[in-house]
């Protein structure tokens, strides 16, 4: 069976809604992990009965196919979540620079020299 053609989408999300579309994508897949469970279940169950052997290998690779799109999206859930944490980061970091900067003394000012010109002849 051919794999189906795939498409990288990039798309920007308020950093507050990451972990609720991860948790909403974790849902999805564990869904559709239970429903391939169940198939292989009644699969295994099955293997004795009069189903073809080659209707059988069809559906050996259509788990394949479906186990490999999860796959995929177990990656993007990842891929998304070190974006996120990366983020999470370099916002800690810009906010502990700005406390550094607020909490550092002032320079002490320093009398400013008079210059003093020669006087011409």
């Amino acid at each position: 069976m051919k794999k189906p053609r795939r498409v990288t989408i990039t798309y920007s999300a308020d950093l507050t809604e990451v972990p609720s579309r991860i948790a909403l994508y974790f849902k999805e897949l564990s869904e559709k992990l239970e429903n391939l469970a169940t198939f292989c279940k009644s699969f295994s169950d099955g293997m004795e009965g009069s189903e073809s052997p080659i209707n059988r290998l069809i559906q050996i690779e259509m788990c394949q196919e479906a186990l490999d799109r999860h796959h995929i999206r177990m990656g993007d859930c990842h891929t998304i979540y070190k974006g996120y944490l990366a983020m999470l980061t370099q916002m800690a970091e810009e906010q502990e620079m700005a406390k550094e900067v607020e909490e550092a003394p002032l320079p002490k000012k320093k009398p400013k020299k008079t210059s003093k010109k020669k006087k011409e002849k």
